[in-house]
């Protein structure tokens, strides 16, 4: 039978190593863009001569076939579709480990093709979906290196320099932006995804979610305000909040009407979702108090004795040990 803590927390953990490929995927597709850019400013045009800078201006322009190209690439790669089936399925597996442990036997609903559907054409990157994003910021970059190479030609600048403003400029903004908007639409579909089949469910097991932030130096002030807050499906906030939001969302279980007593391991994954106090109030304070089994499980074992020696972060383990999961182990993972 789950541990519903440890599922929530060995998830979360996927999730963020999912993010990471999905991240480091289109940051390989807009890398060889920039690349290839800057290949043709520095093999074609090394001299600047009058007719070359004539050629160099109108081809400026052309460059944002190239940009074009990669931006639609990297809008299939990076296509959240697949998630919002693998968290439908987990906050069903959460909910429903959850419920055993408490000797309680409830049918639960599953979503519909359709709504999945739905749910992955929500818009979540900054009011768009994903795929208008990445259509929007490959028009914006290729305006930017058309406008960086103008500006280097005017000011009288070498290729060279030319070369390391794009490099400084449109190529580094792109890859921000991208991280950006990969990490906050996968905060957005899997917040929805949880808000839908939870919503799904019967309103005598849960009619109620609780905001939860992630609660570390990197929190910001509206997640910090809205963390605890209890709200009615489909009438509260959700995240994102913000960009770079990295918040969910967990069921109130309605516990006293069902008349189930709930075992402690139980209440601590929800984060005290029915009062009282909160014994651990994130996921890293939790970890810590763990076996070194579970540890080793979530973490791997020499991931997992730094961080009980207290060396690094669960969120540095999480975001910087390079590893990364693809949507079919994670959905692997998740069922």
């Amino acid at each position: 039978m789950h541990d519903p803590r440890a599922l929530a927390v060995e998830h979360l953990v996927d999730l963020r190593r999912y993010e990471n490929g999905v991240r480091g995927e289109a940051r390989r597709i807009l890398d060889a863009a920039f690349r290839d850019i800057k290949h043709t400013l520095a093999t074609r045009y090394a001299d600047l001569t009058p007719y070359q800078r004539t050629r160099l201006e109108a081809m400026a322009a052309n460059f944002a076939k190239t940009l074009g190209k990669a931006y639609r690439t990297t809008a299939k790669v990076t296509d959240l579709a697949g998630l919002v089936r693998v968290e439908s399925a987990y906050t069903t597996k959460f909910l429903g480990a959850a419920l055993a442990r408490a000797g309680t036997d409830v049918a639960l609903t599953a979503l519909s093709a359709a709504k999945l559907k739905a749910i992955s054409q929500f818009p979540v990157a900054f009011g768009t979906t994903m795929g208008q994003w990445w259509e929007k910021q490959g028009a914006d970059m290729a305006f930017q290196v058309k406008r960086t190479v103008q500006m280097g030609l005017l000011q009288g600048q070498t290729t060279q320099q030319i070369v390391q403003r794009v490099t400084e400029g449109p190529e580094r903004i792109a890859m921000r932006n991208a991280e950006a908007v990969v990490r906050t639409s996968i905060t957005g579909v899997a917040a929805q995804a949880n808000m839908e089949t939870l919503a799904a469910q019967d309103p005598e097991v849960t009619d109620t979610y609780m905001y939860v932030a992630t609660l570390d130096d990197r929190t910001s002030d509206i997640c910090m305000a809205l963390d605890g807050q209890i709200f009615p499906y489909k009438d509260g906030p959700q995240p994102p909040q913000h960009i770079n939001c990295r918040s969910s969302i967990t069921p109130v279980v309605n516990w006293e009407k069902m008349g189930v007593k709930v075992p402690a391991e139980v209440q601590d994954a929800f984060r005290a979702a029915s009062g009282g106090p909160v014994k651990y109030r994130d996921y890293q304070a939790w970890l810590k108090d763990q076996p070194a089994a579970t540890q080793n499980r979530i973490l791997g074992p020499s991931r997992a004795e730094l961080f009980r020696q207290d060396k690094v972060s669960l969120r540095d383990l999480v975001t910087r040990d390079g590893r990364s999961l693809t949507l079919a182990q994670l959905e692997k993972k998740a069922a």
